[in-house]
């Protein structure tokens, strides 16, 4: 009878800890949403600065300087009236 009962109550366990931790609410596994905000914002804070100096936007990225979260990007504007073509950093706060 035991090796019939066994596996049975092996099984019941499994189960009851398996729904426990399907119900058990798990904390801080959410992308917080400032992340995926704060990165598109820098975007357009890139796209912009671009457009003003009359260059395509390499790389744009925030990042967190002295508490504060600045944008922090290169933009790569095209060589004119025989000037070479240079990159631009730029630093903006958000």
């Amino acid at each position: 009878m035991n090796r019939f009962l066994a596996p049975a109550l092996v099984a019941a366990v499994l189960c009851t800890a398996t729904a426990a931790f399907a119900l058990t609410p798990r904390v801080g596994l959410e992308t917080p949403p400032f992340a995926t905000n704060a990165s598109g914002d820098c975007r357009a804070i890139g796209q912009q600065k671009a457009a003003e100096l009359g260059g395509t936007l390499a790389d744009a990225h925030v990042e967190n300087r002295g508490g504060q979260n600045v944008c922090v990007g290169v933009v790569l504007v095209p060589a004119r009236d025989g000037e070479r073509g240079r990159q631009v950093s730029f630093a903006e706060p958000m």
